[in-house]
C-alpha cells in the first residue's frame, strides 16, 4: 500500500533486556530424596521378544 502508515514498516514490539544485574544465587539441592528400597529378594523374569519363532 502507498498509503501512510502503510508504507513503511511498523514495529509491533520491542524486547529488551533488563539492566538490572540479578543478585539470586541458586540451592546447591533442590530437595532431599529418600533413599531407594533394597531389591533384595525380589522375584526377577526375563521377556524376550523375538520376531522369529523358535527352531
Amino acid at each position: 500500500m502507498a498509503i501512510a502508515p502503510f508504507d513503511k514498516p511498523h514495529p509491533v514490539m520491542r524486547i529488551q533486556p533488563l539492566r538490572i544485574t540479578a543478585s539470586g544465587t541458586l540451592p546447591d539441592t533442590l530437595t532431599t530424596m529418600p533413599a531407594l528400597p533394597s531389591l533384595e529378594g525380589l522375584t526377577v523374569r526375563n521377556l524376550k521378544l523375538s520376531m522369529d519363532p523358535p527352531p
